[in-house]
């Protein structure tokens, strides 16, 4: 689990968030079949995330969104998502340790932020 959800659930700062969103190794692994037999509407795929949607009779925007991420592919994440990441490695540090190489992908992460000019500081 990443994004709002996690941030609610592992740190000390409130969040307000409108989906869920969750990370897979590969976009194959996203478990399709159980999610639509759950009566879950799948939205399509982005250059991005992987886009579904909770059952219900509810119109679509009161369903909950579930979005899939994944390292298969290029993800340009939002300054927020990567300060995200780094509140909850702090905050959790030991299992922030059990996480493959983190630094090093959150300063190629930092680094292409600084290059897309999705962070507040100068560009490069």
């Amino acid at each position: 689990m990443i994004g709002g959800v996690a941030m609610q659930l592992y740190s000390q700062e409130p969040r307000t968030t409108l989906d869920i969103d969750l990370a897979v190794p590969k976009y194959d692994q996203i478990p399709s079949s159980a999610l639509m037999k759950a009566g879950f509407v799948h939205e399509g795929r982005h250059p991005h995330s992987d886009n579904w949607r909770a059952p219900g009779g509810a119109p679509r925007e009161q369903r909950t969104a579930i979005q899939f991420y994944s390292e298969d592919i290029e993800i340009e994440l939002a300054r927020q998502d990567l300060l995200d990441v780094i509140t909850l490695a702090e905050g959790h540090p030991s299992e922030a340790m059990a996480v493959p190489q983190l630094r090093q992908r959150v300063d190629r992460l930092s680094s292409s932020l600084l290059t897309l000019g999705l962070t507040r500081g100068p560009k490069p």
